[in-house]
């Protein structure tokens, strides 16, 4: 369950063994932007059917761009405005280009 008021819910609904795990989800800071960018745009060992020769070479040099992006984006967008889920969001509408994406963050 999830709700934007726990205190408004009533003690016997989240009384032990109801709810047994409380998390509280924040707005995204720089760190958490970041990873976010890389969970969408990075490639992860294995992700890819490539030859290792290949994918040694060509993944690592993407993936170095992908890091200095991230950076990049992570720099542009407020830190503490927006949730993790409203940044993904906008990360996959521009999954085909993760240059695209930091061109477009409007700040």
């Amino acid at each position: 369950m999830t709700t934007n008021h726990i205190e408004r819910l009533d003690e016997a609904l989240i009384r032990p063994s109801r709810a047994d795990k409380k998390v509280e989800f924040r707005l995204a800071d720089k760190e958490m932007i970041t990873q976010l960018f890389y969970v969408v745009f990075k490639h992860l060992g294995g992700d890819v059917a490539y030859p290792r020769k290949l994918q040694s070479n060509a993944l690592v040099e993407e993936d170095k761009i992908v890091e200095g992006l991230a950076k990049e984006f992570a720099a542009k967008v407020p830190k503490l405005e927006f949730s993790p889920a409203e940044i993904i969001s906008f990360l996959l509408e521009h999954k085909q280009s993760p240059g695209e994406a930091v061109d477009n963050v409007e700040v």
